[in-house]
């Protein structure tokens, strides 16, 4: 077998995937990918001190949410049936 015939043409198609932790992110990865390119990925080798360390390196990472962002002239008006009221109801 030739390097261009076993050359893998990965997929360009942009899926959404909800992940909350590197189990999630796993689960979803399964679904998504090649049996084998999802074992290669998923597997550890040795020890998997490298497998540990991505996870740890994972669950580093914070999204922080934005509250109460750009707060300092807040506007409650609403309109309601054509009637402008200063606040929601």
């Amino acid at each position: 077998m030739t390097n261009e015939e076993i050359i893998y043409n990965a997929p360009t198609e942009v899926k959404d995937i909800e992940v909350i932790n590197t189990y999630d992110l796993e689960e979803q990865a399964s679904k998504l990918l090649p049996i084998g390119g999802f074992g290669y990925i998923a597997g550890g080798a040795g020890d998997e001190y490298t497998l540990k360390q991505n996870i740890d390196a994972f669950n580093q990472k914070r999204i922080l949410p934005r509250v109460l962002a750009d707060v300092e002239h807040p506007e409650t008006t609403t309109e309601v049936l054509g009637h402008e009221l200063p606040s929601p109801i």
